[in-house]
């Protein structure tokens, strides 16, 4: 009985060989020992019908009901830069904390300039006249509204024409740079005008002094005073139409 196995009687019925010689076993093992791989297959862990099963990554030390997440059962993993954003919050929070006002706001924007440097234009100004036209009789002022006025006697200037030129080169010159730094303009209306007592004017603009567009306008077009109206008027109990005449009424503006 313990002799060698007998040799499986197997004749080939092809010599191609698609049939082969194979190995004989005489009986199968009992409870299937000795089959590959079957030490390897891990026994499922017995749980009763009314037990919850866990699977490998879920939370053991949290209950279902206590879970924020329904949907998820695994737990939670933190974002890895959380602290270091929490340090500079609390950083800024702190030297937030140590300003006992709001930010500092100043009235106007910081290029231009304001009503405090005003006696300093004034003195620019004259400094400026000073040089080329000091032979003759003249003087900066300011009047209620803030705008800068340079009066010159008429008596005094030996050519008008000369001074008005002057004095537009001086406003569209670039490399005056005391007139660009303190953006002054020209005021049209009362740009070299001249009065009953001999004096010719010259006003400036400052930056924070607000235009009025509608008398500069009326003041260069004189002739738009003069409102005009034409309209068709009916005569009562008639069904003519008389054209009345036109009316034409200068309002002083």
């Amino acid at each position: 009985e313990d002799g060698p196995l007998p040799h499986p009687r197997h004749t080939s019925l092809s010599t191609h060989g698609l049939f082969r010689s194979f190995e004989y076993l005489s009986e199968v093992p009992v409870g299937g020992e000795g089959l590959p791989g079957k030490d390897k297959k891990p026994i499922p862990k017995f749980n009763c019908s009314g037990s919850a099963a866990r699977l490998k990554y879920e939370d053991p030390f949290r209950a279902q009901s206590l879970r924020k997440d329904k949907g998820s059962s695994y737990p939670y993993m933190s974002y890895p830069f959380e602290a270091a954003e929490d340090q500079d919050r609390r950083v800024k929070w702190i030297e937030q904390s140590k300003i006992l006002h709001g930010p500092l706001l100043l009235n106007s924007t910081g290029s231009y300039p304001t009503r405090k440097e005003l006696p300093e234009i004034v003195q620019q100004l004259h400094g400026t006249l000073s040089e080329d036209w000091g032979n003759t009789n003249f003087s900066v002022m300011v009047d209620e509204e803030d705008h800068i006025i340079a009066r010159f006697e008429r008596r005094s200037v030996d050519c008008v024409s000369a001074l008005k030129r002057y004095m537009d080169t001086l406003t569209l010159d670039s490399t005056s740079k005391w007139l660009v730094k303190y953006h002054l303009s020209r005021v049209l209306e009362d740009w070299a005008s001249q009065d009953t007592n001999g004096f010719i004017f010259f006003m400036f603009r400052p930056p924070w002094v607000r235009a009025n567009k509608l008398h500069t306008y009326l003041t260069l077009h004189k002739e738009e005073r003069c409102v005009k109206k034409s309209q068709p008027r009916r005569k009562k109990g008639g069904g003519g139409v008389l054209l009345g005449s036109s009316v034409s009424s200068d309002s002083s503006w």
